[in-house]
């Protein structure tokens, strides 16, 4: 069994509020696969539809405890998968 943690906070600080770019193909592709709606994810996530859009399409940046969340609800346990998401 392959372990592995995509370390989703501030390397000095430890705090989850910092910003990372995603790429939004693959974690749209994600959110389809995961039989999610974008309405969902954003309830999910605690923002508007028009936030979480403004994300998908790189107009805003998701925080680090979003990417954290989104890995969770969307079952992304992959490390590598996170990788391709939320290292671009």
């Amino acid at each position: 069994m392959q372990m592995c943690m995509l370390k989703l906070n501030h390397p000095k600080t430890g705090m989850t509020g910092g910003e990372i770019m995603v790429n939004t193909q693959k974690l749209k592709a994600a959110i389809v696969e995961a039989g999610y709606t974008q309405g969902d994810v954003a309830r999910m996530l605690g923002v508007s539809e028009n936030t979480l859009s403004a994300k998908l399409n790189g107009k805003k940046r998701f925080y680090i405890g979003e990417a954290a969340k989104l890995c969770e609800v969307l079952h992304i346990d992959d490390c590598t998968e996170r990788c391709k998401i939320f290292l671009k």
